[in-house]
């Protein structure tokens, strides 16, 4: 008898487990709602948050809903008949690896402070850090370190780019210049390529001074409005 009630037990440990990580999906509008919690976090952590929701322009809750999406878009991605080698590294896989790396008596916990997030987004972290042993706050915490780690690296690599393709655009731009110039001592003033070459040359130097507001104010280049300068 003791066996058996051990079997079930274990039989209900593993069935709680996998309900915990199946991902969850709004069952009810409700659950769409927005809620006050309280999180404690870093120092860092803090940090974070407020870099990541001012360089996307978004508010704090769209932060934390942007994470828990990223946790549950991945662990649906996960649920493939993928190899574990083949199998990309994931938000929570360098959470989780942080978490392990991390000396408890020396992490930096500030006050906890107040934020709204939606019901669904709670349901997500308090899954994800059940299911892997971790404190909600903690699973928090670390991903939004994490993320702000990346995206400041993928800016930086943007950036480094972005100053290589103005210095290569206002080469070309010289070249164009040159070439406009002697264009104008052999055709005549109101030829049809000169004047073709000129708009060509303003198109090149609002491009270049578009990367340079961007590496100077962060000014988002507009894709399509060719006159855009600044």
């Amino acid at each position: 008898m003791a066996k058996k009630v051990t079997n079930k037990k274990q039989a209900s440990q593993v069935e709680s487990k996998e309900q915990v990580l199946t991902p969850h999906y709004p069952s009810d509008l409700k659950d769409l709602q927005s809620v006050r919690t309280s999180f404690r976090l870093s120092q860092e952590g803090s940090e974070a948050l407020v870099w990541l929701a001012q360089s996307a322009n978004v508010k704090f809750q769209g932060v934390l809903t942007h994470l828990a999406s990223t946790l549950l878009t991945e662990k649906s991605s996960q649920d493939t008949k993928l190899t574990p080698e083949s199998k990309p590294c994931t938000l929570l896989d360098r959470v989780v690896q942080a978490a392990a790396d991390l000396d408890p008596k020396t992490r930096d916990t500030s006050a906890r402070k107040t934020y709204v997030v939606n019901k669904l987004v709670l349901q997500i972290f308090n899954s994800f850090a059940k299911a892997h042993g971790l404190p909600r706050d903690l699973l928090v915490d670390l991903a939004l370190k994490v993320t702000r780690a990346e995206r400041r690296a993928k800016a930086d690599s943007r950036r480094q780019h972005y100053e290589d393709a103005k210095r290569e655009i206002d080469r070309l731009l010289s070249k164009a210049d040159d070439l406009r110039k002697h264009l104008q001592e052999v055709l005549d003033e109101d030829d049809p390529v000169i004047n073709r070459l000129g708009l060509v040359g303003v198109v090149i130097m609002n491009l270049s001074l578009a990367i340079e507001s961007n590496l100077k104010e962060g000014t988002l280049i507009d894709p399509e409005d060719y006159s855009q300068s600044c």
